[in-house]
């Protein structure tokens, strides 16, 4: 999955908003402005605690972000190929859909 995730992803409802995931983190960017640089991991669930410390995992069903200001992002990772992106943004359950570039 990590292997997957990897380059650069242009949403599908905002052509403006990129994901670039380089390893295990996470780039977000918006026209060209990079806004946030993340760490990320693959869990079987939420985390409630996620450190860029914690064991790298190669897969899992959920996709969570350290954000730099302490937040944890999680998704459930709902579709994935090597050109298509679906995430679920948790705990409200926005589709985010993404297409590889």
């Amino acid at each position: 999955m990590i292997t997957m995730l990897q380059g650069k992803w242009v949403s599908l409802d905002d052509k403006q908003s990129f994901i670039i995931f380089k390893g295990y983190q996470q780039i977000d960017v918006y026209g060209k402005e990079v806004l946030d640089t993340s760490a990320i991991n693959f869990y079987k669930k939420c985390p409630e605690h996620f450190s860029a410390k914690d064991a790298k995992a190669k897969s899992g069903t959920h996709l969570a972000v350290a954000m730099p200001d302490g937040d944890i992002l999680c998704y459930e990772i709902d579709y994935l190929t090597a050109k298509s992106l679906h995430l679920i943004y948790l705990p409200r359950g926005n589709m985010l859909r993404y297409k590889k570039l």
